[in-house]
């Protein structure tokens, strides 16, 4: 199936799904299996149930915790889902995209931040390497989670476009921040 972009529909081949009792204690393993479902971009349909996009990889890492589970004393299921009626897919699609979409939102927040510390280091006239460096590290941050949400955006959540588009806007911003700071550092070592 192809999408209205042109690209291929990623729910198409249905869902898999991971359904699971995890031992309480020691909690180490609980957590973690919940961390690399949300890690992975797993959307949890009820407690210890949870879906991704059908597709080799997802059931590889389904497979894989599912093991991990029952190794630590649990117990799992991997299951596929297909021929959801037009509603339930429609309800998971939106799902998948409201968790984007609020990550998306959370990251162009500190954007908007991280822009509003250089038009004040900017407006301040103080190029110094240790705002920069400090802009840079918040820079940095930003990317690695833009490409976290970005690997787990399955479904091409709406905020994901406005969210790169500011990340670009940092981007520049920086840069052209950093080129200051280095332009003014330049001129003070070359006067007499």
């Amino acid at each position: 199936m192809v999408t209205d972009g042109g690209e291929s529909d990623p729910t198409a081949a249905g869902w898999v799904v991971l359904a699971y009792r995890a031992v309480r204690e020691p909690s180490r393993h609980r957590v973690g299996l919940w961390r690399r479902l949300k890690d992975a971009g797993a959307l949890y349909l009820q407690d210890a149930v949870a879906t991704l996009p059908n597709s080799p990889a997802h059931r590889r890492l389904l497979t894989a915790l599912a093991a991990e589970c029952r190794e630590h004393g649990g117990d799992a299921v991997v299951l596929t889902a297909a021929g959801l009626g037009e509603g339930d897919q429609a309800d998971l699609v939106a799902r998948f995209n409201t968790d984007r979409d609020r990550e998306y939102t959370e990251i162009t927040g500190q954007c908007q931040a991280l822009l509003a510390d250089v038009e004040r280091e900017t407006a301040q006239g103080e190029f110094v390497y240790a705002a920069l460096e400090d802009i840079e590290s918040n820079l940095s941050r930003l990317r690695t989670w833009a490409d976290k949400v970005t690997a787990r955006d399955f479904l091409h959540a709406p905020a994901g476009a406005p969210a790169r588009v500011v990340l670009a806007a940092c981007e520049q911003a920086v840069e052209t921040f950093a080129a200051a700071v280095h332009d003014q550092h330049d001129t003070r070592r070359y006067q007499p």
